[in-house]
C-alpha cells in the first residue's frame, strides 16, 4: 500500500482574495471619485500644453480670472501639485506588493483592511 501526503497551502488563495479585494476597493473609490479624478488629469493636461505655448481653453481661462490670478500662473500652481491618479495608483501597487510578498493570513488581513487613501 502506497501512502500519499498532501500538503495544502492556503496562502495562494488568501492572496488571490486580498488581491481581488484591493481591485475592488480601489476600482470602487475611483468610480465614486471619477469626476474629480477626471477633472484634475484633464487640467494637468491643458497646464502643460499652456507652459509649452498652447492656447488656454475658456473654462481654464475663466478659472484663473475667478481665481484672480493669469492662465500661466494657474498652469504652474497646477503643475507644482502632484498627480492624484499617480499617487492613487502608486498605493495600489504597493498593496498588490506587499500582498505578494505576505507570508501569513494576518498580514494580508492587515493589507486588505487598512483602507483606500488617495
Amino acid at each position: 500500500m502506497t501512502r500519499l501526503t498532501l500538503t495544502i497551502d492556503g496562502l495562494a488563495a488568501w492572496r488571490e482574495d486580498a488581491t481581488r479585494k484591493i481591485n475592488q476597493a480601489f476600482a470602487h473609490h475611483s468610480s465614486v471619485d471619477g469626476h474629480r479624478t477626471h477633472a484634475h488629469a484633464r487640467k494637468r493636461e491643458i497646464a502643460n500644453s499652456v507652459m509649452n505655448g498652447g492656447a488656454a481653453p475658456d473654462a481654464f481661462a475663466e478659472e484663473a480670472k475667478l481665481r484672480s490670478i493669469s492662465v500661466d500662473a494657474l498652469a504652474k500652481m497646477i503643475i507644482s501639485k502632484p498627480a492624484p491618479i499617480d499617487a492613487f495608483e502608486l498605493e495600489r501597487q504597493r498593496r498588490l506588493i506587499a500582498i505578494e510578498q505576505a507570508t501569513t493570513k494576518d498580514e494580508l488581513d492587515r493589507i486588505v483592511l487598512s483602507g483606500v487613501s488617495s
